[in-house]
């Protein structure tokens, strides 16, 4: 996941805000996953699935950060 996590990263040292603290910078690169996973949520046609789906990574995401 190298150049993804190169891509974040310059996205945010090319902000206008000054340099981000750790806990700034996880909580953009959780930002741009969530919007990741919603986009990619929406190619279910049922809604449940939709949610199961968006509920499965998120409890994945949980797990592994603990």
């Amino acid at each position: 996941y190298q150049a993804t996590l190169k891509q974040l990263f310059e996205e945010i040292n090319n902000s206008d805000k000054p340099r981000s603290q750790l806990a700034s910078v996880a909580m953009q690169i959780m930002s741009s996953l969530q919007t990741n996973l919603d986009g990619k949520s929406k190619q279910y046609r049922d809604p449940a699935l939709a949610e199961i789906f968006l509920m499965n990574n998120v409890h994945y995401i949980v797990r592994s950060v603990r």
